[in-house]
């Protein structure tokens, strides 16, 4: 895992400790962001991703509500920030890679993603320098880590 964790940071032009800088958010970033800018963040995300002009990756999220989609990136991010575990005590242990094996991880589709997570970072002004700078590194590096996963 370590390695792959190494391949990722690499491919994403980081190190593992820029990559994981979140956690060394000193308050973490959920008491820095609070729920309604994290709220704020996945909403405009997914608003982005589901009209995506790129057929084969909005279709991706074709079977699953938005408002689902939604949910599942707030409480991911809420718990992974240093919130409640919220998203475990309702779909159990994150476990990114395993949830995300059925989908396409590719290098286009990482881009995407990142695109929209990037304007999305940018329609929320609650969302400071600092832990933008933090979410965007985690972002890039964790869309990397699904793309050398499914290598």
């Amino acid at each position: 895992m370590d390695e792959l964790w190494a391949k990722a940071a690499a491919r994403a032009g980081l190190t593992l400790d820029e990559a994981l800088s979140i956690d060394d958010a000193d308050p973490p970033l959920y008491d820095q962001l609070g729920e309604a800018a994290i709220k704020q963040f996945s909403t405009h995300f997914y608003a982005r991703v589901y009209q995506d002009e790129w057929d084969e990756f909005r279709d991706l999220f074709k079977d699953r509500p938005i408002e689902q989609s939604v949910q599942n990136q707030f409480e991911f991010l809420v718990q992974r920030l240093g919130g409640p575990p919220v998203y475990s005590e309702r779909k159990g242990p994150p476990r990114l890679m395993w949830r995300h094996a059925g989908f396409p991880c590719t290098n286009q589709t990482a881009a995407r993603w990142l695109l929209h997570a990037g304007e999305a970072l940018d329609a929320a002004p609650a969302i400071a320098a600092d832990p933008r700078l933090r979410l965007a590194r985690f972002f890039t590096f964790m869309a990397n880590l699904l793309v050398v996963h499914q290598e």
